[in-house]
C-alpha cells in the first residue's frame, strides 16, 4: 500500500461491500476493526461514520448485538454533526430496528415512519426498501400479518425481497 491511512481506509470501506457474503464475515470483521483503528487517527468524521456503519453491519451478522448497537450509537452521534443527507436517515432506521429488537413495536413503527420520511426528503432511493421490511417485521412480531395480506394481494411482487416476504406471510397466515 501507499502507507497513507486515508487511502487504506477508502480501500477497506469499498471492499466491505464488494466482498459482502456470509463466507467473508470473519474477514470483514477484521477489516472493520483495522479501519476503525485507521480512522481514529484521522480528523475526518465522515470516514469514521462510514467505518462505524460497516462495523455495525458486520457485528450484526456475527450476532454481536451489543457491538452493533455501540457502533450504531457512535455513528448516530457523528451523523448529527455531518452535512450528509443520508446519515440521519441511517441513524433513524437503525434506531427503529433496535426498538423492534427490544420489544417496543409501537415506538419502532413511529421511528420507522420518521426514518422513511427523512430518507425520502434526503432523496434516498432505498428508503422504501428499508421501511417496508421493517414494518413487515414489526407487524409479524405483533401477530398482525392479516393486515399485510390485503397489501400483498395488490402488490406486483417484482422484487425478490417482496416475493420472499409474501411467501413468508402466506406461510404464517391462518
Amino acid at each position: 500500500t501507499s502507507g497513507d491511512a486515508m487511502t487504506l481506509h477508502q480501500v477497506l470501506a469499498a471492499r466491505f461491500s464488494a466482498i459482502q457474503a456470509p463466507d467473508t464475515l470473519h474477514e470483514r470483521l477484521s477489516n472493520t476493526c483495522e479501519d476503525l483503528a485507521l480512522v481514529a487517527g484521522l480528523d475526518d468524521l465522515r470516514s469514521r461514520w462510514g467505518a462505524l456503519s460497516n462495523r455495525s453491519m458486520a457485528s450484526l451478522e456475527a450476532g454481536d448485538d451489543a457491538g452493533s448497537e455501540r457502533s450504531d450509537a457512535d455513528a448516530a452521534e457523528i451523523a448529527d454533526r455531518l452535512d450528509i443527507p443520508g446519515a440521519p436517515w441511517r441513524a433513524q432506521f437503525t434506531h427503529a430496528r433496535q426498538l423492534t429488537w427490544h420489544g417496543d413495536p409501537r415506538a419502532a413503527q413511529r421511528q420507522g415512519r420518521r426514518a422513511f420520511a427523512t430518507g425520502q426528503a434526503a432523496g434516498e432511493e432505498e428508503a422504501g426498501s428499508i421501511f417496508n421490511p421493517q414494518l413487515y417485521l414489526i407487524l409479524w412480531n405483533e401477530g398482525r400479518l392479516t393486515e399485510v395480506a390485503g397489501a400483498l394481494a395488490s402488490m406486483p411482487l417484482q422484487l425478490p425481497l417482496d416475493r420472499a416476504f409474501a411467501c413468508h406471510a402466506y406461510a404464517y397466515l391462518p
